[in-house]
Order: C-alpha cells, then sequence, then structure tokens
C-alpha cells in the first residue's frame, strides 16, 4: 500500500471507528493551516458488513470497516465523495518546566454529523506534555522535544516566543492536531 493509500485509510479509518461524544456541523477548534487535503471517492458500500471502499489515491482500492458506533453510515453511497483534511500537530503552549517531569496526558474531542446527515466527523486531539528541549528551529519554528514516549519534532504556533527556549530546557506546554473527514453526495 503506498504512503498516501495508507494515510487515506487510517485517517477514515478513525473516522469511521471513532464514538462521537458530540453532535455538531461545525468544530469548536480550529487549527491554523492544513498539512494535507484530498478528496476520496467511494466505490463500493456494504452495509451488512460495514464495511466502506475507497479509491486510493494510486488507483488501488481501500477498503474501511465501520464499527457500531459509526453512525449514518446508510447514508453513504457508490460515489459520494470523501473529503479529508489534515492539521499538522502544531504546540499552542510552551513554557519552561518548574518540576523536570517527561510526561504526556491525551485527551480527544470528536464531534460528528447529526442523525441522519452523510458522516461526517472533526477529531482534535491535544497532549499535554512535559519534556526536555533537544532541537530548535526557530526560522521553520519546529522544536525537537524529548518525552516521555521518545523524541518528536513539531511545529510551534506564532504567537510563541522561542527566543525565551533553548536546547537543554526542560519546557512544559500542549500541542494539538485535527483530522476532519466528510462525505458528500457524489456529481
Amino acid at each position: 500500500m503506498s504512503k498516501k493509500n495508507l494515510v487515506i485509510a487510517l485517517f477514515c479509518s478513525a473516522t469511521l471507528l471513532a464514538a462521537g461524544r458530540a453532535d455538531a456541523a461545525e468544530p469548536s477548534v480550529r487549527i491554523e493551516g492544513a498539512a494535507q487535503a484530498f478528496t476520496t471517492e467511494v466505490v463500493a458500500v456494504d452495509l451488512p458488513a460495514r464495511v466502506v471502499t475507497l479509491k486510493g489515491l494510486d488507483g488501488n482500492d481501500i477498503t474501511v470497516k465501520a464499527g457500531p458506533e459509526v453512525r449514518n453510515l446508510d447514508q453513504i453511497d457508490v460515489g459520494d465523495a470523501v473529503d479529508v483534511e489534515y492539521s499538522e500537530i502544531l504546540v499552542t503552549e510552551l513554557h519552561k518546566s518548574k518540576t523536570g517531569v517527561k510526561k504526556r496526558i491525551e485527551s480527544l474531542e470528536v464531534e460528528r454529523a447529526p442523525l441522519g446527515a452523510k458522516p461526517a466527523g472533526i477529531f482534535t486531539r491535544t497532549v499535554e506534555f512535559g519534556a526536555a528541549v533537544m532541537g530548535l528551529d526557530k526560522a521553520s519554528r519546529v522544536v525537537r522535544l524529548q518525552g516521555a514516549r521518545g523524541a518528536v519534532a513539531v511545529k510551534v504556533s506564532s504567537d510563541i516566543d522561542l527566543d525565551k527556549v533553548a536546547v537543554g530546557d526542560h519546557v512544559e506546554g500542549s500541542y494539538v492536531e485535527q483530522l476532519r473527514i466528510s462525505v458528500s453526495p457524489g456529481q
């Protein structure tokens, strides 16, 4: 499976398999800049098996199984467009740590379409962290952090003053990523 098809499968699986906690057409959180956005098409639907097949970006089909918590699956038709937008991981808070403790606390907010509508979902993941700064590129606004579960390089929002952060500092903060998927009627 190509990397682009893997991205489609992961994004669509996340949408189709996640249980929603809220019903809304619009998100409560928006993140600056979409890292990836694309549209694919539904090529087959097997409602009894709860399986949706999508056209891969490289021409190969991708099969996604929808869990029982997915609502509105019966609203998906062959030919429907599936729009996917992924907003990159973005550090929205960063400050020097008073404790130096490495930590990671994740939360997930899920919003989904109302009953009877075409399926749609907005998934916002927030991670609160305590980490050591291992690298810092002020020009591209990327910081490399060593946290409780390993190292990660993340973009930092434009309102954070990177002059107050240096390699070797222990920091606390949070980062956010968001995934939006919506199904619309085919043409």
